[in-house]
């Protein structure tokens, strides 16, 4: 523990304690010189001398005290407290095993090592289940631990339960990744059947990217029937318009009202529900209620010069999230491309403010003194 000082310029009262003193020396003036006939046949050399002598010793102190303790206060002094002892932590993310974490990371058996689960486990337990909220107990175990404490986390090499942003924690933390291991993201989706009418001029560049990701349905499973510009009279009920290039006209956005889905791209119109952002072209997906309809907006085309994203392995999930009205969560990603940032410092503890404590031993002091001087003027006067 060691002491601080909020306002080290109140120290500088210390030195009123020079006062109580110099009250005291001052009270020799007192005792009146009386003289004595005897003493006239005596030499002036051969008198005692006069020793500076303190009346009440005691009270001095005891005002003194007082005194620095009034000082002190003013100074305001604060307890600091040294922090807890660290730790060194191991967090192993289902589904690598115990096994594989120790050839990992080659820790000691003293190590405080846990699986990355409800409740953090001990790794001598059976390994849980792997599909966890990675991302939030990887911050709950973070938050846990006192300051100074090392953490290590062992993960596969596709995580799994992450969310919409790289977790951001209090301290580095040491990443190691298991290749050759990747956990199972969760059951098939079941096959879809949509109906897509895509409405854009022959040479976009924008039909290319929507044109791939019907085949990613496909071959993933989904019944997709493409189709080409339809008046809006003649749009299926059931059917997804996506138009590239120009805004909605009336007669499609009377469809659309009347129960339609239409995805506008590019749409700039800053109405509606946020429901993607994507982080390498800046661009914005809302959607907005129309009648009974949707339209999901897309701030700019389809195409690889404004929207990079259309070159990514997700980008037909997300596109499908779009149309389906599902937000997209990034469910698993690559480990190395998720290491978590570190962020804000851990909290450390508040310095404890000794000012209450002072103040009444101040309060103690002057009672005592109080007391003392009240009773030996009472001593004089009787």
């Amino acid at each position: 523990m060691s002491i601080a000082w909020a306002t080290p310029l109140g120290l500088a009262a210390l030195a009123a304690v020079l006062v109580p003193i110099a009250i005291h020396l001052l009270r020799r003036a007192e005792h009146r010189t009386t003289p004595f006939a005897a003493l006239r046949f005596l030499r002036a050399t051969g008198l005692p001398r006069r020793r500076l002598r303190i009346a009440e010793p005691a009270l001095l102190a005891l005002r003194c005290a007082l005194v620095a303790v009034i000082a002190l206060l003013l100074a305001e002094p604060l307890l600091e407290r040294p922090a807890a002892s660290g730790r060194h932590v191991v967090a192993v993310v289902p589904p690598v095993t115990a096994d594989a974490a120790r050839a990992r990371l080659a820790f000691p058996e003293t190590t405080d090592a846990r699986w990355l689960a409800p409740g953090f486990p001990p790794l001598e337990r059976a390994s849980p289940a792997a599909a966890q909220q990675s991302a939030s107990l990887l911050r709950e175990l973070d938050a846990s631990l006192p300051a100074g404490s090392r953490l290590d986390a062992v993960v596969p090499e596709i995580i799994a339960g992450l969310d919409a942003e790289r977790a951001r924690l209090s301290r580095a933390v040491g990443w190691h990744v298991v290749t050759g291991v990747a956990p199972q993201t969760g059951e098939p989706t079941a096959p879809r059947k949509r109906r897509i009418v895509l409405d854009a001029a022959a040479d976009d560049p924008a039909r290319r990217p929507v044109e791939a990701a019907v085949k990613s349905w496909r071959v993933r499973g989904d019944e997709v029937e493409l189709l080409d510009s339809l008046p809006a009279q003649s749009l299926p009920r059931d059917a997804t318009l996506v138009r590239l290039g120009a805004p909605l006209d009336a007669a499609h956005l009377r469809w659309v009202e009347s129960g339609g889905t239409a995805l506008v791209a590019p749409d700039p119109d800053p109405g509606g529900r946020v429901i993607a952002r994507l982080a390498g072209s800046g661009a914005v997906v809302r959607e907005r209620r129309a009648g009974r309809g949707r339209i999901i907006a897309v701030s700019v085309a389809l195409e690889p010069a404004t929207l990079p994203e259309v070159f990514e392995a997700d980008f037909p999930e997300r596109l499908a999230a779009w149309l389906d009205g599902e937000r997209p969560a990034p469910a698993a990603a690559r480990a190395d491309a998720v290491k978590p940032l570190p962020g804000a410092r851990a909290p450390t503890p508040r310095p404890e403010p000794l000012a209450p404590i002072l103040a009444l031993l101040a309060a103690l002091l002057f009672a005592i003194e109080r007391a003392w001087a009240s009773g030996l003027r009472r001593r004089r006067l009787a």
